[in-house]
């Protein structure tokens, strides 16, 4: 499931920085992603692949949702009743 970047990090009160340039997002302080790249960064010199690289679509950056519990690391990510859940609260399984 891939889902709009911009809108749930600032939900979630995260500010996101834009590289053109490379097209690269910076998300908070130490977390950053590439267009079209299966490489996540967060922290110091941490990454992961999701298996599913951050797309552009019509101005707007998808990801997968998994990125939210993975590389934000939140403890919930996922969809119930056709919503969208991500969230710090009580880890759902």
């Amino acid at each position: 499931i891939m889902v709009p970047l911009r809108a749930i990090a600032e939900a979630l009160n995260f500010e996101l920085g834009w590289d053109g340039e490379v097209q690269r997002i910076i998300l908070g302080k130490d977390i950053s992603l590439t267009i079209d790249e299966d490489n996540y960064v967060y922290g110091a010199t941490s990454s992961l692949q999701l298996g599913v690289a951050p797309v552009l679509i019509e101005g707007r950056t998808f990801v997968p949702l998994s990125f939210f519990k993975q590389v934000v690391e939140m403890n919930n990510a996922y969809v119930f009743e056709g919503q969208i859940v991500i969230d710090n609260g009580e880890i759902m399984n």
